[in-house]
């Protein structure tokens, strides 16, 4: 299956096939390139990598790194999905299954530590998040809606219990906690100390209602 671009009409347009589509060898060569732009993505800010480093950490040229991916955007979407998938990455782990006794209080409580831990290690990718979320390459942005779909997922799994509509509320407030608190961590606004506690503090606030 191959997706198309919206880019404007002025540019010319590409489509980009999707992986499944690939041959077995071309797979192999586009996963070396995701993981190579994953390597930069936690130890480099995002604005100062270059393309042409990721396709040389691959081992393949500029060129056939774009008939992959459509832009640099694109390109560091796949690699925030394969870094989610990673044991560290958030949303990966079932955090909430490794408390299956515990409140749904508890489990959303450790969902969200595991996203801040990952965050903790490498402070880099949430920079890369803060620039993916307002690209403007459409390849880019469906992948990171899908990466942002599975977190929520992750956070609703461990409140599956929680009647609707608090349970979307609840997952609602917490991601968005979540996510502007890392944004402080990453822009220097407070330590990561202050992620936990922040966090801690509005779970406790979802729950502290009873659900009717």
């Amino acid at each position: 299956m191959v997706r198309h671009s919206t880019r404007p009409r002025s540019a010319p347009e590409r489509d980009i096939p999707e992986a499944a589509a690939l041959p077995g060898d071309q797979r192999a060569r586009r996963q070396r390139v995701i993981e190579a732009a994953g390597r930069l993505m936690v130890t480099e800010d995002y604005g100062k990598i270059q393309v042409k480093d990721v396709a040389e950490g691959g081992g393949v040229s500029l060129g056939t790194l774009y008939r992959y991916f459509s832009s640099k955007d694109h390109l560091f979407a796949c690699a925030l999905t394969d870094w989610a998938r990673a044991e560290t990455g958030p949303g990966s782990a079932p955090a909430a299954r490794a408390h299956p006794d515990g409140t749904p209080e508890e489990r959303m409580r450790a969902v969200v530590h595991t996203a801040a831990q990952a965050f903790e290690k490498a402070p880099r990718v949430y920079g890369a998040i803060m620039q993916l979320q307002v690209s403007a390459d459409r390849y880019a942005r469906d992948e990171f809606w899908a990466f942002s779909g599975r977190q929520l997922d992750a956070f609703a799994e461990a409140v599956a219990d929680v009647p609707e509509p608090y349970r979307d509320d609840i997952v609602s407030v917490v991601s968005s906690v979540l996510a502007e608190s890392l944004r402080g961590y990453v822009t220097g606004l407070f330590p990561i100390s202050g992620v936990y506690e922040r966090l801690d503090r509005t779970v406790r606030l979802a729950f502290r209602a009873p659900f009717a």
